[in-house]
């Protein structure tokens, strides 16, 4: 497994509800667990009846609970606190279960804003994210990154993960993301006339593809 999302586009635009979809898609599978840094507890996952937990601690006492009863703890977690006591937590399951020839436990890692993630910025590639990146595929984990403009992260950010959704997007940042994405200028043109939860699926390495995010 080596998937890595990002979703980029303004607020009201889609992103939290596509991802929201991701996360139903990948619970439909017959294994693999769903960790959502969400502190602002968005009605999409609400919805979805994801369980919440107060922050990562939370969730490590509940699963000790469980374990106790011999029980299973619920597969999709809604948890507030940090994004980076978040990504510990999935690092902590990862390496109890999962290794790059044999991932026993998938782990999608869905962090609702970017913003609220202090380790990239506009000029730098922080070591938190590199790491995260960088070691996916060994520890089983797909992160999902939702930001709500295209230079909150460098180019480096981008090339790091497999798939990109650009939501609706001025004509300026649209051009910004051709340049980030490696794409050929006005290839984005389009984005700047989406409809809400409408977007444009970019696969690193591929350009634009038409199937959805899956």
């Amino acid at each position: 497994m080596n998937l890595a999302y990002i979703m980029v586009g303004p607020p009201g635009c889609g992103k939290t509800s596509v991802a929201a979809k991701l996360v139903a898609t990948w619970l439909a599978k017959p294994r693999g667990i769903v960790l959502i840094h969400d502190p602002c507890r968005d009605k999409a996952f609400r919805e979805m009846r994801v369980h919440q937990y107060a922050d990562a601690a939370t969730w490590r006492a509940a699963a000790a609970a469980s374990a106790k009863a011999k029980q299973p703890m619920p597969r999709a977690a809604s948890l507030g606190g940090s994004a980076e006591d978040v990504t510990k937590l999935a690092y902590e399951i990862g390496d109890r279960n999962n290794s790059a020839d044999n991932v026993r436990v998938p782990i999608l890692l869905v962090f609702d804003e970017g913003s609220l993630r202090a380790s990239s910025g506009r000029t730098w590639f922080g070591a938190e994210d590199n790491t995260l990146l960088a070691t996916r595929r060994h520890k089983g984990i797909a992160p999902v990154f939702n930001f709500q403009q295209p230079d909150q992260v460098t180019r480096a950010f981008f090339e790091f993960c497999t798939d990109v959704a650009v939501f609706r997007q001025t004509r300026d940042r649209a051009a910004r993301l051709e340049r980030s994405l490696l794409l050929e200028a006005g290839e984005l043109a389009g984005a700047a006339e989406l409809e809400r939860y409408r977007y444009i699926h970019v696969r690193i390495g591929e350009g634009i593809v038409a199937e959805p995010i899956a």
